[in-house]
């Protein structure tokens, strides 16, 4: 009501018109300017990897399961929550490839004692903390796609919470080694 009574008040008195052709100019002076001046800050996360030909594990096109966060969603109709994973390439000059969890494995939610364990797969073979093979010599020597899934292991006393979890995998090549 305030802006009103100033604009109002500009169209009487001898300068009023005067004012308030002024005051328009200055406004639309100001709106053409004010995005280039206000501005809208927006960040892009970039993930650039360079891969060694001699070991490499990388996604495979189009799939995002190392690059991206991972959602899984819970089916409240079946208490379960949907598997997440995609396809990555493994790929070696020499020796064989193989793999292992580090750390934890499982969900937590905002409330620390709510955890949900999950199962990491590459394709058939369920990792573990001890490293596994997962390329002989000739399908590491070939490049091998292979199918990394996750999965929640839940049961009907799922606590509702917001969960999280980071997983580190360790790929080794035993030429490396």
């Amino acid at each position: 009501m305030g802006t009103y009574v100033i604009l109002k008040g500009l169209f009487f008195g001898k300068w009023g018109v005067l004012i308030m052709k002024y005051f328009i100019s200055v406004a639309v002076f100001f709106l053409n300017v004010a995005p280039v001046v206000a501005g809208d800050n927006r960040s892009v996360s970039i993930i650039a990897e360079v891969p060694s030909q001699s070991f490499y594990v990388v996604e495979q096109s189009g799939s995002t399961i190392f690059s991206s966060n991972q959602r899984m969603h819970y089916d409240t109709g079946v208490s379960n929550f949907s598997e997440v994973g995609g396809e990555i390439i493994i790929g070696a000059s020499a020796g064989t490839i193989s793999a292992m969890l580090l750390g934890a494995q499982a969900l937590t939610g905002h409330y620390s004692a709510n955890q949900i364990p999950l199962e990491v797969h590459i394709d058939s073979l369920l990792l573990t903390a001890s490293s596994q093979q997962i390329a002989n010599e000739m399908e590491a020597a070939a490049s091998k796609v292979v199918k990394l899934t996750i999965n929640a292991k839940t049961s009907d006393s799922v606590v509702a919470d917001y969960y999280s979890a980071s997983l580190n995998i360790l790929f080794e090549n035993s030429a490396d080694l």
